[in-house]
C-alpha cells in the first residue's frame, strides 16, 4: 500500500516537473526572442525588461490547474511571482528535482526585485513622508485654481502627487493648476508652514474611449487642436483553420 502511494506521488511530482520544464522553456524562448526589440545598456534596466517580458509570456498560459496541483503538495502556487518570474519557477523546479533550462536572462531574487522597485518608486513618486511608505495622490481639476485655501490644506494634509486628468480642461488650465500648486507651496513656505518637499505633478493622458453612440464631446473640447471621432470595430466569424496535427 505504502509503495503504491509513494509511486503515485512520484509520478505526480514527475508530471509537474515536466509541465514546469515545458513552461519555463516556452517563457525563456519567447522572452529571448523579444529582446532585440528592447535593447538596453543598463544592467538594472535589462533585469527589469527580462522579468517583464517573462511575466507577459507567463500570463499567456492558463495556470489554474498547475497552481492547484502545486499547492496540494505544499509548493508555491506561483501566485506572487510578478517581481521575479524565472527565479520563482527555478526554485519550484528544484524542489521537484527538475533542472531549470539554461538561460542568459536575468534571474533577480526577491531582494533584488524589492531594491529595484524601491529605486523606481523613489524616482517616479518621490520619497515618502516620515512614518509611511506610501504616497498620497490627489486628482485636481481647473476648479482648484480659485481655491487657494484648499490647496494649502491638501499640501499640509500630505498630498505628495497632484494628478491632472488631461481628458478634461485645456493645456492652459493644466498650466494654471500647476502654477496654483507652486504658489501654494511658496505661500506655505513664506508663512513658516512649508512641508519641506515639492509636490510632484502627474499628467494622465486621455486614451481611446469605447462609445455606445455617435461621437459627442463637451463644447469646450471642440476648441482643442485634436482629432475627434469614432473608429468603428466589428468582430466577424472567419473560416475555420484546421490543426494539421490532428487526426
Amino acid at each position: 500500500m505504502n509503495n503504491t502511494v509513494e509511486t503515485t506521488q512520484n509520478r505526480r511530482r514527475s508530471a509537474l516537473a515536466e509541465r514546469l520544464s515545458a513552461l519555463s522553456a516556452d517563457i525563456i524562448g519567447r522572452t529571448s526572442g523579444a529582446l532585440p526589440e528592447f535593447a538596453l545598456h543598463d544592467a538594472d534596466s535589462r533585469c527589469s525588461r527580462d522579468n517583464l517580458l517573462a511575466y507577459l509570456a507567463l500570463r499567456d498560459h492558463d495556470l489554474q490547474d498547475l497552481q492547484m496541483e502545486l499547492a496540494e503538495i505544499g509548493l508555491s502556487s506561483l501566485g506572487r511571482l510578478e517581481s521575479n518570474v524565472l527565479t520563482s519557477l527555478q526554485r519550484v523546479m528544484e524542489h521537484l528535482g527538475a533542472t531549470f533550462p539554461q538561460t542568459s536572462l536575468a534571474l533577480p531574487d526577491s531582494a533584488k526585485a524589492q531594491s529595484l522597485l524601491a529605486q523606481r518608486s523613489l524616482a517616479l513618486l518621490g520619497r515618502p513622508r516620515a512614518g509611511r511608505s506610501t504616497r498620497i495622490m490627489v486628482t485636481l481639476d481647473a476648479g482648484v485654481i480659485r481655491q487657494s485655501q484648499l490647496l494649502d490644506q491638501l499640501l499640509l494634509g500630505g498630498m505628495d502627487i497632484a494628478r491632472i486628468n488631461c481628458a478634461h480642461d485645456s493645456s492652459a488650465d493644466w498650466a494654471r493648476i500647476i502654477d496654483a500648486i507652486r504658489q501654494a507651496e511658496h505661500r506655505l513656505t513664506q508663512s513658516g508652514k512649508g512641508v519641506g518637499r515639492r509636490c510632484r505633478i502627474l499628467m494622465d493622458l486621455a486614451g481611446p474611449k469605447v462609445r455606445t453612440g455617435p461621437p459627442l464631446d463637451d463644447d469646450e473640447d471642440y476648441a482643442l487642436p485634436v482629432w475627434a471621432g469614432v473608429i468603428p470595430l466589428r468582430l466577424e466569424r472567419g473560416a475555420p483553420i484546421v490543426d494539421e496535427t490532428t487526426r
